[in-house]
């Protein structure tokens, strides 16, 4: 497991140098492939959550790969390590059309589900410590994690 630490902070800081300066974090934020995934605590609803994403000038977090899918529990660990939550919202949705999609509009092409779970909910939740994706009821409040795409300060 240290072995694996240590890998993921040298790509943590390999891609905080060589990102540029596009987006700055606020002190609760991780820079990330030229975005800031933001850990925000008070929990909402997924809409809530997405909207107060967008508020930021975001949308809740899409994972698209496993480096990304480890740095989202990297970032809830370190930010809520005395009291870490159980779950918390990401921006997969189940679409109309019966399709999982993210609500940034970017493809969905890396998965990590629960396979044990049997849930038909539409909205993703991303499981501690297990790193596992399940669906849940869209009204329960959450904390959640933005990928914020611009300049935008953080609102309160």
């Amino acid at each position: 497991m240290h072995f694996f630490s240590v890998i993921l902070i040298k790509t943590l800081l390999f891609c905080f140098i060589n990102s540029g300066l596009a987006v700055f974090c606020s002190k609760d934020g991780l820079r990330w492939n030229s975005h800031c995934l933001e850990y925000f605590s008070d929990a909402d609803s997924f809409i809530g959550a997405e909207a107060e994403c967008q508020k930021n000038g975001g949308n809740l977090v899409s994972i698209n790969d496993k480096l990304t899918n480890d740095a989202v529990a990297y970032l809830i660990n370190y930010y809520t390590e005395e009291d870490p939550p159980i779950d918390i919202w990401v921006g997969g949705h189940l679409n109309t059309d019966g399709y999982w999609k993210w609500t940034d509009k970017t493809a969905f092409v890396y998965a990590n589900w629960n396979l044990t779970s049997k849930s038909e909910d539409k909205c993703m939740n991303y499981l501690m410590p297990s790193k596992l994706w399940d669906a849940d009821g869209c009204d329960k409040e959450k904390p959640f994690i933005c990928e914020i795409t611009s300049n935008r300060k953080r609102m309160a």
